[in-house]
């Protein structure tokens, strides 16, 4: 590198800041991103050259509440995410990674042309792209550099419309994720899924099932029902709007007919 002193460089990544609240009602702001990233080939330039990488700072919290429910700022000390000498290849050359549905789970598949310095792959699902949970892993080859090919299966996927991803994790501890795929299922049997569960702004109720509406009831610890509002974004999904909720135990009773006796469902909201 050859910056001249009379035009300086400065080489400036750092993590978003999270969202404010903008509204009286309390809420915590969202948290910042993470550490910002620079990536040099070779050693870092530091001749007329600042490089500076740091976390994204935490969202403000609503209008009038105290700054101790601000979001937290992104992890990682300033300029830890400088990345000097780095001439190799990406950890590894993904050709695919495949989700099919078949009768009873879905069959997961992937393979890898080349892999350096590679741990653990793991397989994770979401439903909102919030929340995702580990499905299975597999052992890594470390290093390879010929084509290797991977097999797994979720025995208890959810119905309705999931995400799946592939993690790599390096032996440095570094992730990497695949583009995620969809799988949409449609049950005999109905299976209910509910999240998040403890809830703060919103519940999420998934049906495994899209044939008939789900009818549903909230009551307080005392028994007495409560209103909320519900918007139905597909056949499997309908979202209750619980940001309006005292913080406390709740009961959600659901079933999906008149002969359906119905299920109750411990619900915390905080």
């Amino acid at each position: 590198y050859s910056i001249i002193s009379s035009c300086p460089l400065s080489v400036c990544s750092i993590g978003c800041t999270g969202g404010d609240v903008g509204y009286s009602v309390a809420h915590g702001g969202g948290g910042g991103g993470g550490q910002g990233v620079i990536i040099y080939s070779n050693t870092q330039p530091t001749v007329n050259v600042t490089s500076t990488t740091a976390p994204g700072n935490g969202g403000n919290s609503c209008s009038g509440c105290t700054g101790t429910i601000n979001g937290q700022a992104g992890g990682g000390p300033t300029n830890s995410g400088i990345i000097t000498l780095s001439t190799g290849p990406l950890p590894i050359e993904l050709l695919y990674f495949n989700a099919e549905n078949r009768k009873d789970d879905v069959g997961l598949s992937w393979a890898t042309a080349t892999q350096k310095n590679t741990n653990m792959f793991i397989i994770e699902r979401t439903l909102d792209f919030k929340t995702w949970t580990t499905v299975c892993s597999q052992k890594a080859a470390g290093n390879c550099n010929t084509t290797l090919y991977y097999e797994d299966t979720d025995a208890k996927p959810i119905g309705g419309i999931s995400y799946y991803r592939l993690k790599t994790v390096d032996v440095d501890g570094q992730i990497h994720y695949s583009k995620p795929v969809d799988i949409t299922r449609n049950d005999e049997k109905n299976t209910i899924f509910i999240y998040p569960n403890p809830a703060s702004e919103e519940l999420t109720i998934i049906s495994s099932n899209s044939n008939g509406a789900l009818n549903y009831r909230m009551y307080d610890i005392a028994c007495k029902e409560v209103i909320v509002n519900a918007k139905v974004t597909d056949p499997y999904k309908t979202t209750l709007e619980t940001i309006f909720l005292a913080q406390g135990i709740y009961f959600l009773k659901i079933n999906t007919g008149v002969n359906d006796p119905g299920i109750i469902y411990k619900i915390i909201i905080r």
